[in-house]
Order: structure tokens, then C-alpha cells, then sequence
């Protein structure tokens, strides 16, 4: 276990130096930066004297958006086109592989979301603030990071290069956020209905923006986290055996 963690920390520090040395991971951050804070003042009309709101639930419900374009840059360069050499070549189990890649995407965001922490502080200082929904909106997003950032590693190892795997998880991401508005937009039966909000990752993301947390959203991103991982563990060993 302690050679696991050690490897994995190798990945990570290998990944980040590889992140943060790509033009396409500070793009991504300044656009979920200036995105969701301009989003929030924008639209709420923070400095307009007499129609201004600090109510938060706007900026957080904006993240699942900002995060189609956003994610993608954040893991593209995670698998695409270094599977063979990594897999294969060096002497670190595949588990620590897989771990390392996605907590480094991880941590991007982790650093994303402590900037964005101004938002609410400056907002508090102009009126007053729900401070249960910041810690609980706070606490899901970190959650709907991890499953985004496990899906766009396993879509980073099925792509070929990286601009591939850039628009496939901007695509599949896109899809699974507006997957709640799919029965609505096309009059689909009422049964539907509970089948395309369970799969939507911004409808998981609505109650946490309201300063619920909900038991069912959290197991949600838990366990399709977890099987997103699994996922490339699997296509790790199919790929050594065709190879």
C-alpha cells in the first residue's frame, strides 16, 4: 500500500508539471474564472444600486456549464496517445496510474475552486450571505469534479489524440448536464422522466446549489466515480492483451 501511494504521488507530481507547462489547462482556468464570476455578476446585477442580489444559487447552478468547457481542457492530455509507453514501460502498477492521472486533473479544479472562494467573500461584504449553501454547494462541486474529471480520463484513454478527446468529453459532459432537460424538450412519457434525471450530472448538482445536500446526489457521484476509474483499470488490461 505504501509503494502505491508513493507511485501515485510520482504521477501526480509528473502530471501537474505536464498540466501546468500546456497552454490549454490556463485557458481552461480562466475561462471557469471570468465564466462563472462575470456569469454571476452579470446576471444578478451585483453593482446595480437597488437591483443588486447576493443570492449565490445562480453562481453555483452556472459550474456544471462552464465545466463542458472547462473539463476537457483539464484531462485531454491525461491518456491520449502515452497509454502504450505508460502501460507498458515503466514499473508502476496500473492503479496507480489511473489514480495519479485523475487526482492531478483533480487538483486543478481544487485550485479553480478555492480562487472562486472570492466570489462569496466579496459578496458578503456588499450584503449578506448563506453560509450553509456555500459550504454545501462547495462540497458537491468538489464531488461533480471528481466524476467529471474520471470521465474525462476515461475518454482521454479512449481518443486517439488529444484535440479527440477534448471534444468527446466536451460532447459527452454537455449530454449528461442537460440529460434532465431531454423529456421536457421532446414531450417524452411521464416514466422518462426519473430515468434522464438520475443520469444528469447539473440536475444531481440543483439541491447542493440551494444549500442542500442530498444523500442520493452524493452517492451518485461516489459510486459512477468509482466505476469511471474501474472503467480504466478495464481498458488498461484489454489494451495489454490485444497488444
Amino acid at each position: 500500500m505504501k509503494d502505491f501511494f508513493s507511485k501515485t504521488a510520482v504521477i501526480i507530481k509528473k502530471e501537474l508539471l505536464n498540466a501546468f507547462m500546456s497552454p490549454s489547462v490556463y485557458i481552461g482556468i480562466i475561462i471557469f474564472i471570468l465564466g462563472a464570476s462575470s456569469n454571476f455578476f452579470l446576471q444578478n446585477r451585483f453593482f446595480v444600486p437597488g437591483q443588486g442580489s447576493s443570492d449565490l444559487r445562480n453562481f453555483y447552478m452556472f459550474f456544471p456549464y462552464v465545466c463542458i468547457l472547462c473539463i476537457p481542457a483539464f484531462t485531454m492530455h491525461l491518456w491520449s496517445g502515452e497509454i502504450t509507453d505508460l502501460a507498458f514501460s515503466l514499473p508502476i502498477p496500473a492503479a496507480a496510474l489511473v489514480a495519479g492521472k485523475w487526482l492531478s486533473a483533480l487538483i486543478i479544479c481544487v485550485y479553480v475552486q478555492l480562487i472562486l472562494l472570492l466570489v462569496p467573500f466579496t459578496v458578503h461584504f456588499f450584503g449578506e450571505v448563506d453560509m450553509g449553501q456555500i459550504i454545501a454547494a462547495n462540497a458537491v462541486i468538489f464531488l461533480y469534479f471528481s466524476t467529471s474529471t474520471a470521465l474525462g480520463a476515461l475518454l482521454s484513454l479512449a481518443a486517439k489524440n488529444q484535440i479527440t478527446a477534448a471534444l468527446i468529453s466536451a460532447l459527452v459532459l454537455a449530454l449528461l448536464n442537460v440529460a434532465h432537460i431531454v423529456p421536457v424538450l421532446f414531450s417524452l412519457p411521464k416514466i422518462f422522466e426519473s430515468f434522464f434525471n438520475s443520469i444528469s450530472f447539473s440536475y444531481h448538482f440543483d439541491a447542493a446549489s440551494k444549500g442542500i445536500i442530498a444523500f442520493k446526489d452524493i452517492l451518485f457521484y461516489l459510486v459512477l466515480t468509482a466505476f469511471l476509474l474501474g472503467a480504466q483499470l478495464v481498458a488498461i488490461e484489454a489494451k495489454k492483451e490485444t497488444d
